[in-house]
Parts: C-alpha cells; sequence; structure tokens
C-alpha cells in the first residue's frame, strides 16, 4: 500500500514557445510508475499540457499547437497527478508550471487609446510634435498652427523594442478667429507676407442718370472673412468699412471713388483704319516713325463729344505689345532703329485708343517699312 508513497506537489516553469518534450519535473513516488500494480494519471484543466515518460513529465505541445503564454489564463498550467494502486487511489499532487514570457509579439496601441483629436490653431500649438517622456505614449505640440497654412496634419508614431510597431495620426486643425476680413480681389502684400492690400473700386456714372446701379472696377464690392474655416457673417457700410458681425473690432476699409462724367454720346474714331509709316534703319537707339512727305506719324484718333475733337482721357497703346515700336499718349510711333533690318515690313495689327472714363475703344493698322540710309 506504500507504492504511491514520496510524491509531493509539483511546481515548476517553463518558457513559452518551447518544444514538445521540453522536461517538466520529476515524479518522485516509490515505486516505478510501469510497474504493476501502480497507474499515474494526468487530469486537470491543462493536463493535455501534459505526457509521462518513465519517472518524468513533459511538455505537450506540437508545430500547431505552440505553448503560448498571452493564451492562458494567468499564465499558469494547472494540472492534478494521481496515482492508483489496484485501481484505488493512493495519492493526488498538484501540478502548477509558470509560463514564462518570452519576446515574441509586436508592440500594439490600444483602441481605448486612440481618441479623435480637434485642435485649435490659436492654442500655442503645431504640426510639428514631440514626446516629452519615451513611455508616456503623450503627443506634445510645440508651434503655433496656422489653419489658413494647412488644415490636417499627420504625423507617424513609433515603438522601439525588439519588435516595432507604428501608428499614423491626423490632426484635424480648427480654425481660430484670428484673421480680419478683406475686400476682393485680394493682392497679396508678398509672397512671404500672406496680407492682402484692400483693391480701389472705380466706377464711373454719366451726369443726369439717376437710380443706376453702379458697376464697378476691378469687380463688385465684396469681402470675406480672412478666416475660410468660420466665414463669419459680415456687414457692410457706406464708409466702404467691413467688420465682422460677432466682433466689430475685426474691420477692413477699402477706397470708393465714383467719377461723375459728362454724358457720352460718341465713342473715339480713327480717321483712316490703316496708317502707312517708313521709319530709317540706322545704329541710334530710337527713332520717331514718320510718313508720306516725312511728316510725323501720328496714329491719333477724335472724339466727337468733344468741341475740337481731342479727348484728353484717351490712352494709346499696341496689341498685342511689340519689342520693337511703342506709341505715345500723342498717337506718335517710335521705332528701336539699332534693331530694325532695312527692306523689313512690320503690320501692327491694332493700334488702339481707349476712352479710359467710357472703356470704349478704336483701334487701326499701322503698315511700317525700314528703309536703307539715304532711300526717301
Amino acid at each position: 500500500a506504500g507504492l504511491c508513497r514520496g510524491g509531493s506537489d509539483i511546481f515548476a516553469s517553463v518558457r513559452e514557445n518551447s518544444p514538445k518534450g521540453h522536461f517538466i519535473s520529476n515524479i518522485s513516488i516509490r515505486a516505478d510508475p510501469g510497474a504493476h500494480p501502480v497507474r499515474l494519471c494526468l487530469t486537470g484543466r491543462n493536463a493535455d499540457w501534459f505526457y509521462l515518460e518513465g519517472r518524468s513529465i513533459r511538455l505537450n505541445s506540437s508545430a500547431s499547437r505552440v505553448l503560448d503564454r498571452e493564451q492562458v489564463i494567468g499564465s499558469i498550467l494547472k494540472a492534478e497527478l494521481t496515482c492508483y494502486e489496484d485501481d484505488v487511489i493512493q495519492s493526488q499532487n498538484r501540478i502548477l508550471v509558470e509560463i514564462l514570457n518570452v519576446n515574441d509579439n509586436k508592440p500594439r496601441f490600444l483602441q481605448e487609446s486612440i481618441q479623435k483629436l480637434s485642435i485649435s490653431e490659436l492654442q500655442a500649438d503645431t504640426w510639428f510634435f514631440r514626446i516629452e517622456v519615451p513611455n508616456s505614449g503623450e503627443v506634445v505640440l510645440s508651434k503655433p498652427l496656422d489653419y489658413e497654412s494647412r488644415t490636417r496634419l499627420q504625423l507617424e508614431s513609433n515603438t522601439k523594442e525588439k519588435f516595432n510597431v507604428s501608428a499614423i495620426l491626423t490632426v484635424h486643425i480648427q480654425d481660430g478667429d484670428d484673421q480680419y476680413p478683406h475686400f476682393l480681389p485680394c493682392t497679396l502684400v508678398s509672397l512671404s507676407v500672406p496680407v492682402c492690400m484692400n483693391p480701389v473700386y472705380t466706377a464711373n456714372i454719366s451726369q443726369k442718370h439717376q437710380d443706376q446701379v453702379l458697376e464697378f472696377s476691378p469687380g463688385p464690392i465684396k469681402a470675406q472673412d480672412g478666416d475660410r474655416g468660420i466665414n463669419c457673417p459680415l456687414t457692410y457700410s457706406i464708409l466702404s468699412q467691413v467688420s465682422q458681425v460677432d466682433d466689430p473690432l475685426k474691420y477692413s476699409m477699402a477706397t470708393v471713388l465714383v467719377r461723375v462724367l459728362g454724358e457720352n454720346m460718341f465713342p473715339p474714331v480713327f480717321n483712316r483704319t490703316t496708317f502707312k509709316g517708313f521709319i530709317i534703319q540706322n545704329s541710334s537707339p530710337a527713332s520717331i516713325v514718320s510718313t508720306y512727305g516725312n511728316q510725323v506719324l501720328q496714329v491719333q484718333a477724335s472724339d466727337p463729344d468733344f468741341s475740337d475733337g481731342l479727348n484728353p482721357n484717351i490712352r494709346y497703346f499696341l496689341l498685342p505689345p511689340s519689342g520693337l515700336y511703342q506709341v505715345t499718349q500723342e498717337g506718335v510711333l517710335i521705332g528701336r532703329t539699332d534693331q530694325l533690318r532695312a527692306f523689313d515690313r512690320h503690320v501692327l495689327q491694332q493700334v488702339v485708343a481707349r476712352d479710359e472714363e467710357s472703356g470704349e475703344e478704336a483701334s487701326a493698322v499701322v503698315d511700317v517699312e525700314v528703309l536703307q540710309r539715304g532711300q526717301a
């Protein structure tokens, strides 16, 4: 009856991922486990992780069934070793085997620690981030944000140990009320200074006209909130001042010029559709284009709205612009004679006369022949 004596509870440890047959512990009963009438049995919650081999207990793992510490409750394998003599239980001892951890898993970010984050650009933050305490996982912003430059930022957070893992953090920036409204169109002071210069709006209206909607240049009087993400409602006043409804101290002003003109009945007109001109090739940088009789060619438009036909508001220019010729405001053509070749012929498609007040235009063609020195 004493063949099962000498046994005791077994406390051991084994590293996860250990191979099949890994030694766990010896069996300390007096009798040979295989001798009649002694019989040993493994039972309990994790008994299938063990098998008996002679006087030892070994790990029962396989290629498809790897011992993984993270998959075992409490990381402890529990079983019982029961000793029978003539099929009668004589002793029962506990088997407790601690599974030792091996660094075999990549780190991962906990879903509950990932939070949607919206940051105001008025906070002293930036799209440059830092982690002040390496093992805290807390991301800190270090410079001011600018919604007008970027509305969304991304950064990659990495962990470092035997295995590495990374996560992409997307930060959506909320626009802060830090910009003044500005009139359109916006002309920047410079590329490095993103500040709009307010335009000068101009409109012409003829005398005797009343209740007429003014058409302004370079466009209708319109402004927008500089904070595009907020787009606060704006109010206008006759002072050409625009301000935010919720913050009157945020305002902008523009100049509006309304010119009252005399009644315009006729557009400017040239006395011919084509002008003939001559210029002598020489080494001087510039010469005046002449016409028949060696007279100065003057392509001048008249305006029947003026008694003498001369409208002081007419401006002359070439379309398309020429690199060889230019026209003065008196309608005189000047050529760059040191760049001309004798016997060449140049047709200036449009000499335009524009009334700067009414916007009306007239055009004519100028046919210029380049003469050789001494040629008349």
